[in-house]
């Protein structure tokens, strides 16, 4: 080997090893009879060409991803589906459109993406396949007040060598939760106070939309308005569960659910009410629109409620709502609630946030005691000061108190502030009401 190759190789070897050097700046390394300095160019230049590739197939997704964000703004299918490869990826793609046109789906906003799955290292070039994570946001038009998140695995094939010119995008499905428009079959329904999204039942649809508005002049009723809502319905509970991100066997005996970002600084803007199948279809008429009352009343308070107000008020509140005026015996409302106090007598304390979280009879105890804690409070300061109340606690942290912010205190604070009383009264009356249901003089 000549000087000047020796001198050359020893520049790469300081310039990609200098954990490997031991000597002194300025100095010649010495080269072993070992194939190290052989092996640095090829591996360097490997790291190079990977790098650039990665390079390459970001900028490629990344323009893709792109490019149908602007085709779902515009109302643009084919800049949708440009870049797809395959009929059956055509096809999917062409009713994922449809669906988030019929739906309203705009303000899509690209947020990042990232590669998830690399292709596997090839000397020779040749044909890859690879995956990017897109995260994006998007807004209903004409319900939702905030952006809410989603994100798609778009799977990719190209040669490893002309990225740019040769990728298509050969799968996509939802990174996690699904979204209304992966529903196959989806149906919707559209008025000014709900929109409707049932997967593959046009009559779960109309009666949806049907109670929605009963829902909505109940809870006016109540609170002075109600906000519009976005009702879905999968066609399986297996499904409402994976919309929810939750398992399957947390819904048992849960008809409906909302669902919907909030992170404590800002109010909730983007709610879904998710319709469990089977618990829904076993509920009369008359229990369906007990639920989406509730539900209802959820939706309508999140959207200014910035403090998370204790479980036993806001889930009290809802129940309130959706029960009131109904011709139901208080007693056989709150059956198994009466029945468990019977058995273990009166509670001490509000129930916590642990006991709506159990099985169904101990969440079901949970509503009724919530229920009646709150019907107490409306009858001893009115239906007027039981909201004015919620409306308190629920204004948030921008509100300040002289208790700060533990909401327990925060509500004691306003019971004795706005209605003039303590929580010692209000769970003494409590008592009281639930010693009388159990002892059946009431």
């Amino acid at each position: 080997m000549g000087r000047w190759h020796v001198a050359a190789l020893a520049g790469v070897v300081a310039l990609t090893l200098p954990s490997a050097c031991g000597s002194a700046v300025g100095s010649a390394p010495r080269l072993s009879s070992r194939t190290t300095v052989g092996l640095a160019v090829p591996t360097s230049a490997a790291a190079v060409l990977a790098g650039e590739r990665a390079a390459a197939r970001r900028t490629v997704a990344e323009s893709m991803v792109r490019a149908r964000v602007a085709g779902i703004s515009a109302g643009a299918e084919r800049a949708w589906t440009a870049g797809l490869a395959g009929p059956a990826v055509r096809a999917g793609q062409e009713a994922i459109f449809r669906r988030m046109q019929a739906m309203g789906v705009g303000n899509v906003r690209l947020g990042s993406v990232e590669e998830v799955v690399a292709p596997s290292p090839r000397a020779d070039g040749g044909t890859v396949t690879w995956t990017m994570r897109a995260t994006l946001d998007y807004r209903l038009r004409g319900f939702d007040e905030s952006p809410r998140a989603f994100s798609v695995d778009l799977t990719f094939r190209a040669d490893a060598d002309r990225v740019a010119d040769t990728a298509r995008i050969i799968g996509s499905h939802p990174s996690d939760r699904p979204q209304p428009w992966d529903l196959p079959g989806l149906v919707v329904r559209r008025s000014a106070n709900a929109l409707v999204l049932a997967s593959g039942a046009e009559g779960v649809a109309d009666e949806l939309a049907r109670r929605a508005t009963r829902a909505a002049r109940r809870v006016s009723e109540v609170l002075g308005s109600a906000e519009p809502a976005v009702w879905l319905a999968p066609g399986t509970d297996a499904v409402a569960a994976q919309v929810l991100g939750r398992a399957e066997g947390d819904l048992e005996g849960i008809a409906a659910v909302t669902d919907g970002p909030i992170d404590g600084h800002r109010p909730a803007g983007a709610d879904r009410v998710v319709i469990v199948p089977t618990a829904w279809f076993s509920l009369s008429g008359a229990g369906r629109e007990v639920v989406m009352a509730h539900e209802l009343t959820h939706v309508t308070t999140r959207r200014s409620s910035v403090r998370q107000p204790p479980l036993w008020l806001s889930e009290g509140l809802a129940e309130f709502v959706a029960y009131r005026g109904l011709p139901l015996e208080e007693k056989d409302l709150v059956r198994t609630t009466i029945e468990r106090v019977q058995g273990a007598g009166v509670p001490m304390d509000v129930p916590s946030s642990r006991d709506f979280e159990a099985g169904p009879e101990d969440r079901a105890v949970a509503y009724g005691l919530s229920l009646l804690l709150v019907r107490t409070i409306a009858e001893g300061h009115g239906t007027d000061g039981l909201v004015r109340l919620f409306r308190a606690v629920n204004a948030g942290p921008s509100v300040s108190t002289p208790v700060g912010s533990d909401v327990d205190a925060v509500t004691g604070h306003y019971l004795r502030t706005l209605l003039h009383t303590d929580s010692d009264d209000v769970l003494t009356a409590w008592r009281s009401r639930l010693n009388r249901l159990a002892d059946g003089t009431s």
